[in-house]
């Protein structure tokens, strides 16, 4: 069991919704094991159709219904997607995102695909959230209607930090969380209840 779904399950046992939005290579999904286990009702958010047919095909049970990239405006994007050696890790075109900075040498081909708000997806009860979108982080948060006990959000790796890190940090204190961890890359914040 990895280190979020350990913290996550242990810290909220009652947890049953759980949302990772952005799945990049199989391999660092956080939630592919609880979505083996129909205790637990496991989204994946990519937009890459090949990675979300990978999760479909070796999770069956995990919900992987959105094929779009999260934005700030609903319509289409221009996004780039990592062609090999594995799908994932796909980005706005126009955000500054860590794949540029610290993964020099895959391969990625441009794309128009289905952009959302997270509100169109976010369906209000999602307790736990995953978000690794690749510098897109707060189009998320600033659209979701979810309040999750805990959110997990990739902030820096390397030499990259977030651009929109102020502003995600805001909304996280103004919404009533405090900061758990604080780790490359990722952010570890939980709702006060």
């Amino acid at each position: 069991m990895n280190w979020l779904t350990k913290l996550a399950t242990t810290r909220y046992p009652k947890a049953t919704n759980f949302w990772e939005v952005g799945t990049g290579p199989l391999t660092t999904c956080h939630f592919q094991e609880l979505s083996r286990d129909p205790e637990y009702n496991v989204t994946f958010v990519d937009a890459d159709q090949a990675a979300l047919l990978a999760v479909k095909s070796s999770y069956p049970n995990a919900a992987t219904r959105w094929g779009a990239i999260v934005k700030e405006a609903t319509g289409t994007t221009s996004a780039i997607l990592r062609s090999c050696p594995n799908p994932g890790q796909n980005y706005i075109k126009d955000v500054k995102s860590p794949v540029v900075l610290t993964r020099p040498e895959h391969k990625f081909e441009e794309s128009r695909v289905p952009a959302f708000t997270f509100d169109k997806m976010d369906p209000g009860n999602i307790d736990i959230l995953c978000l690794d979108i690749e510098g897109s982080e707060w189009y998320c948060l600033n659209k979701m209607k979810s309040r999750p006990s805990l959110v997990c959000v990739e902030m820096r790796r390397k030499n990259y930090q977030n651009p929109f890190t102020d502003t995600i940090e805001e909304w996280f204190l103004y919404n009533g969380y405090k900061l758990l961890k604080q780790s490359k890359p990722d952010d570890v914040w939980i709702l006060n209840h």
